[in-house]
């Protein structure tokens, strides 16, 4: 992969996780109309997920980030 093309794949990465997020934020908006135990069951699948992304991500150790064969991403110069 060339320095403009992990350039390229980094902003889509970026674009997608400010995409999550202001999805998040719209979802927050959006379910405020809803009783607050019915907004409580409608976020635990989605925090749950969250949490174990971000725990797999603290785990330097994790078995995906550290083993998974997703092709070849060095830079050639």
């Amino acid at each position: 992969m060339t320095i403009e093309q992990q350039a390229t794949y980094l902003q889509i990465i970026e674009d997608d996780f400010t995409g999550m997020k202001n999805m998040l934020d719209d979802i927050r908006l959006k379910i405020t109309q809803y009783p607050v135990y019915t907004q409580l069951a409608f976020i635990s699948p989605l925090k749950n997920m969250i949490f174990e992304a971000w725990s797999d991500s603290c785990d330097e150790n994790n078995e995906f980030l550290n083993k998974a064969d997703c092709g070849d991403d060095s830079i050639k110069i």
